[in-house]
């Protein structure tokens, strides 16, 4: 379950799911998991440990292609994982790829009218980037 954490996100997956990423302050541990909502009852499924090192969790659902992405800071570098969900399951599609080094990542989004996810990372300037909808190509460039 979720114990002491910090740097948390939350994103809503339908009128009924929603995903929510942390870092425990033990050990700096990124993790997520799916909850469902019903009535007043809220069911988690299964903790998904995504990096040991990571911290500043940032979550975007692509309704489209029903995925979703998690984006993070490890080792200076903005990294990111998506997942398929069934249920409160998370299956990882692409597991903790280097979108952007050295750097720290800001927030994700998805945008459906060009079916990508659109990181934002900061170095000495701003950049904004794209992941495609699978996320298996990515594309920083300087703002």
């Amino acid at each position: 379950g979720i114990t002491t954490f910090w740097r948390t996100d939350i994103c809503r997956i339908d009128n009924t799911k929603f995903a929510v990423a942390w870092t425990t302050t033990s050990g700096g541990t990124m993790k997520l998991a799916v909850g469902t909502i019903s009535g007043t009852s809220v069911t988690m499924g299964t903790v998904f440990q995504a990096s040991e090192g990571g911290y500043g969790p940032s979550l975007a659902w692509d309704s489209t292609n029903s995925r979703l992405i998690l984006t993070y800071n490890e080792q200076s570098s903005m990294r990111y994982h998506t997942f398929s969900i069934s249920g409160t399951t998370l299956t990882n599609v692409q597991a903790g790829q280097t979108a952007v080094s050295s750097t720290e990542q800001g927030g994700v989004t998805y945008l459906s009218t060009v079916d990508k996810f659109v990181p934002t990372c900061t170095t000495a300037s701003v950049f904004e980037g794209s992941i495609d909808d699978n996320a298996s190509n990515t594309s920083p460039r300087g703002v």
